[in-house]
Protein backbone atom coordinates (compact mmCIF):
# COMPACT_ATOMS: atom_id res chain seq x y z
CA UNK A 1 0.00 0.00 0.00
CA UNK A 2 1.40 3.51 -0.32
CA UNK A 3 0.81 6.87 1.87
CA UNK A 4 -1.49 8.71 -0.62
CA UNK A 5 -4.21 10.64 -0.36
CA UNK A 6 -6.54 8.00 -1.83
CA UNK A 7 -5.45 5.27 0.50
CA UNK A 8 -5.45 7.86 3.41
CA UNK A 9 -9.38 8.76 2.51
CA UNK A 10 -9.83 4.71 2.24
CA UNK A 11 -8.68 4.22 6.09
CA UNK A 12 -10.41 7.34 7.24
CA UNK A 13 -13.82 6.41 6.34
CA UNK A 14 -13.78 3.66 8.59
CA UNK A 15 -12.25 5.35 11.57
CA UNK A 16 -15.04 7.24 14.09
CA UNK A 17 -14.37 10.83 13.81
CA UNK A 18 -12.81 11.63 10.89
CA UNK A 19 -15.09 14.63 9.80
CA UNK A 20 -12.19 16.92 10.08
CA UNK A 21 -9.92 14.96 7.37
CA UNK A 22 -12.80 15.05 5.07
CA UNK A 23 -13.45 18.38 5.71
CA UNK A 24 -9.84 19.20 3.62
CA UNK A 25 -8.97 19.41 -0.16
CA UNK A 26 -6.39 16.78 -1.63
CA UNK A 27 -3.89 19.63 -1.43
CA UNK A 28 -4.06 20.09 2.40
CA UNK A 29 -4.22 16.24 3.07
CA UNK A 30 -1.15 15.54 1.07
CA UNK A 31 0.63 18.20 3.25
CA UNK A 32 0.03 16.58 6.38
CA UNK A 33 0.48 13.42 4.86
CA UNK A 34 4.29 13.76 4.07
CA UNK A 35 5.09 16.23 6.96
CA UNK A 36 3.48 13.19 9.33
CA UNK A 37 6.34 11.20 7.29
CA UNK A 38 8.44 13.34 7.99
CA UNK A 39 8.06 13.26 11.56
CA UNK A 40 7.77 9.58 11.99
CA UNK A 41 10.73 9.38 9.66
CA UNK A 42 12.71 10.71 12.57
CA UNK A 43 11.63 7.59 14.83
CA UNK A 44 14.23 4.98 15.83
CA UNK A 45 12.74 1.86 14.02
CA UNK A 46 13.94 -1.35 14.08
CA UNK A 47 16.42 -2.37 11.36
CA UNK A 48 18.28 -0.57 8.94
CA UNK A 49 17.44 1.04 5.58
CA UNK A 50 17.89 -1.31 2.89
CA UNK A 51 19.63 1.37 0.84
CA UNK A 52 21.22 3.89 3.04
CA UNK A 53 20.84 6.66 0.48
CA UNK A 54 16.76 6.12 0.00
CA UNK A 55 14.87 8.69 1.24
CA UNK A 56 11.92 7.08 2.98
CA UNK A 57 11.66 4.58 6.17
CA UNK A 58 10.87 1.55 4.41
CA UNK A 59 11.62 -0.68 3.08
CA UNK A 60 13.96 -2.13 6.01
CA UNK A 61 16.92 -4.68 6.54
CA UNK A 62 15.40 -6.71 9.85
CA UNK A 63 17.34 -9.89 11.12
CA UNK A 64 18.93 -10.66 7.76
CA UNK A 65 15.12 -9.66 6.00
CA UNK A 66 14.13 -7.02 3.51
CA UNK A 67 10.86 -5.87 5.06
CA UNK A 68 8.99 -3.50 3.06
CA UNK A 69 6.36 -1.27 5.07
CA UNK A 70 3.82 -2.73 7.88
CA UNK A 71 0.46 -1.28 7.40
CA UNK A 72 0.72 -0.46 10.85
CA UNK A 73 3.25 1.88 10.19
CA UNK A 74 1.45 3.35 6.90
CA UNK A 75 -2.00 3.46 9.61
CA UNK A 76 0.95 5.35 12.13
CA UNK A 77 1.55 7.94 9.59
CA UNK A 78 -2.48 8.35 8.55
CA UNK A 79 -2.97 9.02 12.49
CA UNK A 80 -0.26 11.43 13.27
CA UNK A 81 -1.42 13.52 10.15
CA UNK A 82 -4.44 13.24 11.26
CA UNK A 83 -3.40 14.60 14.24
CA UNK A 84 -1.60 17.03 12.59
CA UNK A 85 -4.76 18.47 11.20
CA UNK A 86 -6.87 18.96 14.70
CA UNK A 87 -3.92 20.86 15.96
CA UNK A 88 -3.87 23.40 13.47
CA UNK A 89 -6.73 24.40 16.19
CA UNK A 90 -5.03 24.33 19.28
CA UNK A 91 -2.66 26.94 20.56
CA UNK A 92 0.02 24.94 22.54
CA UNK A 93 2.61 28.02 22.98
CA UNK A 94 1.89 28.17 25.67
CA UNK A 95 3.05 24.82 27.14
CA UNK A 96 5.78 24.76 29.30
CA UNK A 97 8.64 22.40 28.64
CA UNK A 98 8.52 19.00 30.23
CA UNK A 99 4.40 18.44 29.79
CA UNK A 100 4.39 15.29 27.79
CA UNK A 101 0.64 15.35 26.88
CA UNK A 102 -1.91 18.41 26.06
CA UNK A 103 -5.77 17.21 26.38
CA UNK A 104 -8.73 19.02 25.89
CA UNK A 105 -11.25 17.45 27.47
CA UNK A 106 -11.16 13.98 27.15
CA UNK A 107 -8.73 13.92 23.84
CA UNK A 108 -5.38 13.49 24.30
CA UNK A 109 -3.13 15.58 21.61
CA UNK A 110 0.82 14.84 21.85
CA UNK A 111 2.76 12.72 24.06
CA UNK A 112 6.44 12.27 24.23
CA UNK A 113 7.87 9.17 22.91
CA UNK A 114 11.44 7.21 23.71
CA UNK A 115 13.55 9.41 21.36
CA UNK A 116 12.05 12.41 22.27
CA UNK A 117 9.72 12.93 19.03
CA UNK A 118 6.55 14.32 19.78
CA UNK A 119 3.86 11.96 18.20
CA UNK A 120 0.06 11.62 18.57
CA UNK A 121 -1.01 8.64 21.10
CA UNK A 122 -3.16 7.34 18.46
CA UNK A 123 -0.13 7.11 15.82
CA UNK A 124 2.58 5.44 18.59
CA UNK A 125 -0.37 2.81 19.67
CA UNK A 126 0.19 1.59 15.70
CA UNK A 127 4.35 2.00 15.80
CA UNK A 128 4.66 0.06 18.84
CA UNK A 129 6.42 -3.17 17.99
CA UNK A 130 8.52 -1.50 15.21
CA UNK A 131 10.23 1.06 17.23
CA UNK A 132 13.70 0.14 18.84
CA UNK A 133 13.25 0.24 22.86
CA UNK A 134 17.13 0.35 23.65
CA UNK A 135 21.01 -1.08 23.44
CA UNK A 136 22.16 -4.41 25.39
CA UNK A 137 25.95 -4.45 25.76
CA UNK A 138 27.28 -7.62 25.52
CA UNK A 139 31.29 -8.59 24.65
CA UNK A 140 32.07 -4.79 24.10
CA UNK A 141 29.50 -4.77 21.12
CA UNK A 142 25.84 -3.33 21.07
CA UNK A 143 22.75 -5.20 20.33
CA UNK A 144 19.73 -4.21 19.48
CA UNK A 145 16.63 -4.76 21.95
CA UNK A 146 13.36 -5.80 19.49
Amino acid sequence: MDIDVKTADEYFKTRLGADSWFALDDAAKNSALVTAQNIIGKLPFIGVKADQNQETIFPRIYHGKRISMPVDVMYGIFEEAYSLILKTDIDVADVPDGVQSVSLGAASVTFKDVAGISVSRNSIKFLTGWLKVGFDIENCRYREVY
